[in-house]
């Protein structure tokens, strides 16, 4: 009998993110991840271009962000697109959508697809995306319903069994996805790491999807060919070894407290710090890394609220910015600010240019005209995986220009949330499956497995899973 395993790939095969493949079996199918590859050189919509909310899904499909899948958008919103069949209630009944983390790359189109299309989502992926839409940090589109799912509790849609499993990576409540139709089984590991806080769980979770039996791996590859840290590349993919040793000079999300406290020490000024809001984790070592030294961290009024409302730490001042001050003198604090100021202590910038070496004050890069409140005389500018993320985005120019201006000592502290080349063949190896496809790379044919066949997808092409191969 021949199978009924259907996949597709319609997005993130040669870009870093934008990852977006669908599996369907008769008449279910599941749709994993749903956001846009990172290009901030390519992207139109660069915060200045004005979104046209009355068009958005239009619009984000002509300029490639999201892909045109079938069933999954409101006839309206649609436009004149007659290529793409918008949903059926009836026809579309058993889709679902999952997704593996928070970060824009693989849930930036979210908000496009129709509510009755059920969308999960880790349980504390879920409580981070609430606070962050409270923030203001939500995607775009229609506020919608978003399910939990619990782990290792497998999702039923028709015949298709989806079950959540924990990876590492420098996002809560990242996962990987196993995936069985009555014709094989998938693993999608979204994306991960093993030199996180949590390198059991990426561990366990690899060593669960074997035990559950994976014909077909999909893995990110990252960080498949860049240089490494002698300055040399990783070009012939035959010389690649499995391993899990951390490579020399690839810091570890452990490490990063003391590199923090060390630069600190040696600091005589005012300590600047740029992390991205979502990045829980790195928040807290920012402040160990500061108690370390002996300094006061002081966090922005967003950081300040996820890590209340998130974790049990609040051993941190709030910055008083220009923008909280006007809030509160016209009475128009947002409830989420509100409840910051019940329960933490603003701090000033007069009170922090009277003694700047005590503090180390968080700066975002959209609040860098803060900088010119405050006495920067000796001070530095620690960028740990902020936005702007590296040189290949133009506003990372801007940023250096700016800190050189001010004549802020520029320092980067950064740890990967992404497996190195060792490490990801490690995985690949251990499951060692009948069909490898790495994507999410921009060298996928880079990774190969150990004793099955490789596959780089196609766009526009559906495969058939027949026997633990996609034909």
């Amino acid at each position: 009998m021949s199978s009924k395993t259907f996949v597709r790939f319609w997005a993130g095969l040669r870009t870093i993110g934008g990852t977006v493949i669908t599996i369907e079996y008769e008449d279910a199918k599941i749709v994993f991840d749903f956001g846009a590859s990172y290009n901030p050189v390519a992207n139109v919509l660069d915060g200045q271009v004005k979104l046209r909310q009355d068009a958005l899904l239009h619009d984000y499909i002509r300029l490639g962000i999201l892909p045109p899948v079938d069933g999954l958008y409101k006839e309206g919103q649609l436009r004149e697109m007659p290529f793409i069949r918008p949903y059926d209630p009836v026809r579309d009944e058993k889709t679902a959508v999952f997704i593996s983390h928070l970060h824009l790359d693989h849930m930036l189109g979210i908000g496009c697809i129709l509510d009755p299309i059920p969308i999960y989502m880790t349980k504390p992926t879920r409580s981070l995306y609430r606070r962050l839409y409270e923030l203001g940090e939500g995607v775009e589109g229609t506020y919608r319903r978003y399910h939990a799912m619990l782990l290792y509790q497998p999702i039923r849609v028709g015949a298709i069994e989806v079950t959540a499993l924990p990876m590492d990576h420098d996002v809560a409540g990242a996962c990987a996805f196993h995936i069985r139709t009555p014709d094989g089984t998938f693993f999608y590991t979204g994306d991960f790491r093993f030199h996180g806080l949590h390198p059991e769980r990426t561990s366990e979770s690899v060593a669960k999807a074997k035990a559950l039996g994976t014909d077909v791996l999909i893995i990110e590859g990252t960080m498949l060919r860049l240089p490494d840290h002698d300055g040399a590349e990783v070009d012939d993919p035959d010389e690649l070894v499995a391993s899990l040793e951390q490579p020399p000079g690839y810091p570890t999300e452990a490490e990063t407290p003391q590199r923090i406290a060390e630069q600190l020490e040696a600091a005589q000024g005012l300590a600047l710090f740029n992390v991205t809001t979502r990045n829980v984790e790195r928040l807290l070592a920012m402040i160990v890394g500061a108690e370390r030294a002996g300094r006061i961290a002081v966090l922005e009024p967003e950081s300040a609220y996820l890590l209340l409302t998130l974790t049990d730490c609040s051993r941190f001042l709030v910055y008083e910015s220009s923008e909280t001050r006007r809030q509160s003198d016209s009475g128009t604090d947002p409830r989420w600010l509100r409840k910051v100021k019940r329960h933490a202590e603003f701090i000033s910038a007069k009170t922090i240019n009277s003694q700047p070496s005590r503090y180390m004050l968080q700066n975002s890069y959209a609040h860098l005209l803060e900088l010119f409140d405050l006495n920067l005389d000796e001070g530095i500018y620690i960028h740990s995986d902020g936005v702007p993320l590296g040189a290949f985005d133009p506003t990372y120019a801007k940023l250096l220009a700016f800190l050189e201006r001010l004549n802020l000592q520029f320092v980067p502290i950064r740890c990967s949330g992404h497996a190195p080349a060792e490490h990801l063949k490690h995985v690949v190896d251990t499951i060692d499956p009948q069909t490898l496809v790495p994507l999410h790379s921009f060298h996928p044919e880079l990774l190969k497995p150990k004793s099955g066949v490789q596959l780089l997808p196609e766009y526009n092409y559906t495969y058939r899973l027949e026997k633990g191969r996609l034909l």
